[in-house]
């Protein structure tokens, strides 16, 4: 499997507080607009509805967008079932667009997705799926663990230096296990929790694995990071007692060599493994948080994107930003 360009992570948000060592960049404007990417709607069946889940992110030069189409309630007779569609460019043109790849018809119990790059991780009542959406907007789907009943609320992306997968427990076992892209299939690390005290945060779902020092870093938007050492089967804790937070980064938008960088509406923010921030550039990006769809990241730009109306259906606009 290649190694992807870009993580994402969507709804990312930044601290307020900055280390006073670090100068920021001059502030700067956007480098170039795209208004309506690939010059046509992603979705000319105009499957795309305003509560839609959808995930963005570029791989290896392609961008892959992703949409999930949910079914409708009522009576068995009525109901129709749940479509998941991705459209998909190179060079700023769409190859790939509306194209649906994975219909689920289960009316009472809906399985629970998390989407990392060009692949959606599916957990259901049969098991753990990995479906890989190739570049022709077909898809590959491997079951990687066998049917269990599972918490939804523990199904969460894990991030690390050179890879990302999933974690997950079963119900009435407190230890989680860890698989990763790069070994889906070997076993899973396993992390106890024999006492119960891993303490997930209530305003993130950034999880991220340093294999180095043993430790979960958990980011929450609001409250900062606090970590877990899985040797010593706990949380960390400060001088007082309290569970340790770091407050100088709140959730990370993307990952791009082993670097968390954090994008909001003011500017773009990188931080090394130990959460000190190590570059800094402004823009005037004329957005509120609330404002920006997704964001990515190349080896030379930044991108934000927005999702808007076009015709009868929608449109991609993409702002570049120069590194």
């Amino acid at each position: 499997m290649n190694k992807p360009i870009i993580i994402i992570v969507l709804f990312a948000f930044f601290a307020g507080l900055y280390p006073s060592d670090v100068i920021a960049a001059p502030n700067k404007t956007r480098a170039s607009k795209i208004d309506v990417y690939g010059g046509a709607t992603f979705d000319p069946q105009g499957t795309f509805e305003a509560k839609t889940d959808y995930h963005l992110s570029e791989v290896d030069g392609l961008l892959y967008f992703i949409w999930h189409q949910k079914g409708t309630g009522g009576t068995f007779e009525q109901y129709k079932p749940a479509n998941i569609y991705v459209s998909i460019a190179k060079s700023g043109k769409w190859i790939v667009r509306g194209k649906k790849i994975y219909t689920y018809q289960d009316l009472y119990e809906d399985p629970e997705f998390i989407y990392i790059d060009n692949n959606i991780m599916l957990s259901d009542k049969t098991g753990i799926h990995q479906i890989k959406i190739l570049t022709n907007g077909n898809i590959k789907e491997q079951k990687i663990i066998e049917a269990g009943d599972y918490t939804s609320y523990s199904f969460r992306e894990v991030y690390t230096n050179n890879s990302y997968g999933f974690m997950i427990n079963q119900i009435n076992d407190s230890a989680y296990k860890v698989y990763l892209a790069k070994d889906l299939f070997s076993k899973p690390t396993i992390i106890n929790n024999s006492n119960e005290y891993l303490e997930f945060p209530g305003n993130g779902h950034f999880v991220y694995l340093n294999e180095n020092m043993n430790q979960l870093y958990l980011f929450d938007r609001y409250s900062g990071v606090s970590f877990y050492d899985i040797k010593a089967d706990d949380m960390v804790y400060d001088k007082n007692g309290d569970i340790k937070k770091v407050p100088s980064i709140i959730e990370p938008s993307l990952m791009l060599n082993s670097k968390f960088v954090a994008i909001s509406n003011t500017g773009f923010r990188v931080y090394d493994q130990n959460l000190k921030k190590i570059s800094e550039d402004v823009y005037k990006t004329g957005y509120a948080d609330w404002g920006v769809d997704a964001r990515t990241l190349t080896p030379t730009e930044y991108h934000i994107w927005t999702i808007g109306d076009y015709k009868h259906t929608k449109k991609l606009t993409l702002e570049i930003f120069k590194r």
